[in-house]
């Protein structure tokens, strides 16, 4: 539960949407991480509380990504950005569907790319160093665009 409390404090918006969906999947909070830090506990759970109640009855739709790198230098650079940060990501053999200059790739999941992108290329994204990918259902993978 430190792990968690720790993303609480960095991330605050995207942790009381977190608690949001956990609430309203029946999480049990527990007395003893209530009292690690009272205040934001408190917080959070009124934060929490209030998405959960929005949230009823909607659908957070979260997709898969891939990051497919045209140089292992260019893979490898962003796996160690985002080990850096708070995104979870694996790191991958690119999927033989999608033709890169190398077999690295990064995949992620989330709602939308836009955080990883960020973390990952900044500002600039056509360094012609990657493309992004969305891995379908079925496991197609569909490009988003070329980074």
């Amino acid at each position: 539960m430190g792990d968690v409390l720790a993303r609480l404090r960095r991330e605050p918006a995207d942790a009381a949407i977190l608690l949001a969906c956990q609430l309203q999947a029946g999480l049990k909070l527990t007395p003893g991480w209530l009292q690690t830090d009272p205040g934001l506990a408190l917080s959070l759970l009124q934060i929490g509380l209030k998405l959960a109640k929005e949230m009823k009855g909607k659908k957070v739709f979260v997709s898969t990504y891939v990051i497919a790198f045209e140089s292992s230098q260019a893979a490898m650079a962003a796996s160690k950005t985002l080990a850096s940060g708070s995104v979870d990501f694996r790191t991958i053999s690119a999927p033989a569907a999608i033709s890169a200059g190398c077999d690295i790739a990064v995949e992620f999941d989330a709602p939308d790319p836009e955080e990883v992108l960020a973390r990952i290329f900044g500002a600039k994204r056509d360094t012609g160093l990657a493309s992004l990918y969305r891995v379908a259902d079925d496991g197609a993978c569909e490009r988003i665009c070329a980074l």
